[in-house]
């Protein structure tokens, strides 16, 4: 199998644990170019600022396997709400990457527009957020649930609604509240409204961690999941 191998309809979702790639955290300084090193030098604290290095590392490193670009030519451009993508991409690539934590996940299509979240599941519940940020049907669905089950539903929801957004590539422009995810299926058909026309997510659920919510949306149906790890003998 070829692990940059990428054919439509297909989605392929890698994830990496910081914890086990700290050591290579010079070499992925290395990797970065003058903005991205600006950005992380404005994190107050190491621990963040470590994560969105070696996030980002990750990402070019990924990106120069899949198009076979040298990473020293690896270069970004930005929608108006700062959503990456290629400067050069005659493959179409589209891409998107989250991390909560210790965790980071990516996603990679063909010619589909995506968007991928992933959230660590607290232990707590955060009513007013929950009031605030979802949709009435929502916040009907989780007032039903225990404790205990609010918990894991409220970062589940908050996962798939975050990969739909950032498919969208709108921001904080789009009101989470907006449209709705329900509670218990894992793969969804959601229609969101945006500027008086209608887009069409195709949302799905994945387990990246027992401890973790995580979820993707395409513009497309995916037929095809391939999982990847990232792990330090990929570097």
């Amino acid at each position: 199998m070829d692990t940059f191998l990428l054919r439509q309809s297909s989605i392929h979702l890698w994830q990496a644990f910081f914890p086990d790639l700290i050591g290579h955290f010079d070499y992925c300084c290395s990797l970065l170019n003058e903005e991205e090193i600006a950005r992380a030098k404005r994190f107050h604290f190491d621990e963040h600022r470590h994560r969105f290095v070696i996030a980002r590392a990750l990402l070019r490193m990924m990106l120069s396997q899949y198009t076979q670009v040298p990473l020293a030519e690896i270069s970004f451009s930005y929608h108006p709400q700062g959503k990456p993508y290629l400067t050069d991409n005659p493959l179409d690539l589209q891409f998107n990457l989250s991390h909560s934590h210790d965790m980071a996940v990516y996603a990679f299509t063909l010619h589909n527009e995506v968007g991928v979240d992933i959230e660590k599941i607290q232990t707590r519940f955060d009513d007013r957020l929950a009031k605030r940020f979802f949709s009435h049907d929502e916040y009907e669905a989780l007032s039903k649930l225990s404790e205990k089950e609010k918990m894991i539903a409220f970062y589940h929801l908050w996962a798939g609604k975050e990969a739909v957004i950032k498919a969208l590539g709108e921001g904080l422009k789009v009101s989470l509240a907006s449209f709705s995810v329900a509670i218990n299926k894992k793969n969804q058909i959601i229609d969101l409204y945006y500027q008086q026309k209608k887009h069409r997510y195709y949302l799905e659920y994945f387990v990246a961690d027992e401890d973790y919510a995580s979820a993707f949306s395409t513009t497309q149906p995916i037929t095809n999941i391939e999982h990847r790890l990232w792990t330090v003998k990929n570097f």
